[in-house]
């Protein structure tokens, strides 16, 4: 009677473990491909791969809505989406909502690993405040005549140089500019209108006009197009690091970044619209600016 059990009992557990490993299999196939970001689609019900999307800010623990929804995840975020566009809000209490709207590509993924939050604050009456350096100047004689000979075009009207480690040439009367190198050859070349501000940070130069601000990198001898708007801008600087650009127009006070591989995303700091003579100081970082013959200042971190 023993012998029978025993027979019985072995086939029993041979079918158990054929039964487990059978069910093991696809669920190690599922596992798998789940954590190598492949997803079913129920739309087409085929199986796609997914693609990444991560998101770090300054001040983390920011809240992430896409598409209108609010997620649970705060900021550092790092989350698979099906192929597709989104639009992404970063908020967070007491700071101004950075956004924008990317589109997520088949095994691909969308890295913003710096995006700045810029805090709510409210214009402060300054009684004094930091002086803005004049980084422009008039040509000399002697210069106008060095610049005139290498230039392509004549110089007709004043033109003002930019010191830093390229020289920035401004026709006033053309409204054209051009950067050159110590030898003279011509680097940069661009026809867009009067020039309202320059400056350089390190290696990269800030030009705004009156409807456009661009950035030309000496190193890599290249130009993006930070912002082209039909309002007209008054005045442009770097923020200290350089990663921004504040601006001026007759909306308001706004940063935008200047990074070319940035989405440029817009933040209005501030819808006062009489602000002229903007400059920045550190330690806390602040833009100062004049308003109607008096100085205010405003908090940007």
């Amino acid at each position: 009677m023993a012998k029978t059990l025993r027979k019985i009992q072995k086939p029993k557990r041979a079918y158990v473990f054929w039964f487990f490993l059978i069910l093991a299999i696809p669920l190690a196939i599922f596992i798998l491909g789940y954590a190598s970001g492949y997803r079913l689609d129920k739309t087409s019900r085929t199986i796609i791969k997914t693609s990444a999307l991560s998101i770090y800010t300054t001040p983390s623990n920011a809240h992430i809505t896409i598409n209108g929804e609010l997620l649970d995840n705060t900021t550092p975020f790092i989350q698979t989406f099906q192929p597709g566009t989104y639009h992404v809000v970063v908020s967070k209490e007491g700071y101004h909502s950075w956004e924008t709207t990317t589109t997520l590509d088949t095994n691909t993924s969308a890295l913003f690993a710096d995006v700045v939050l810029f805090p709510q604050s409210q214009l402060t009456l300054e009684e004094s405040s930091p002086k803005k350096e004049q980084m422009l100047r008039l040509a000399t004689d002697e210069e106008m005549h060095t610049l005139s000979s290498a230039t392509f075009v004549a110089l007709d009207d004043a033109v003002l140089l930019l010191s830093g480690p390229q020289t920035l040439v401004i026709d006033e009367t053309k409204k054209t500019y051009a950067v050159f190198d110590t030898a003279l050859d011509t680097l940069f070349y661009a026809a867009s209108g009067s020039v309202v501000a320059a400056e350089w940070h390190e290696d990269t130069l800030l030009i705004a006009t009156t409807h456009e601000i661009v950035t030309y990198n000496k190193n890599r001898n290249d130009v993006s197009l930070v912002t082209r708007q039909a309002t007209s801008i008054r005045d442009a600087l770097f923020t200290s690091n350089g990663a921004h650009v504040i601006f001026v127009d007759a909306l308001g006070l706004h940063a935008i970044e200047a990074y070319p591989n940035n989405v440029h995303a817009r933040t209005q700091l501030s819808a006062e619209k009489d602000m002229i003579n903007i400059r920045i100081a550190k330690d806390p970082e602040r833009v100062y600016m004049d308003i109607s013959g008096k100085t205010f200042s405003l908090n940007l971190e």
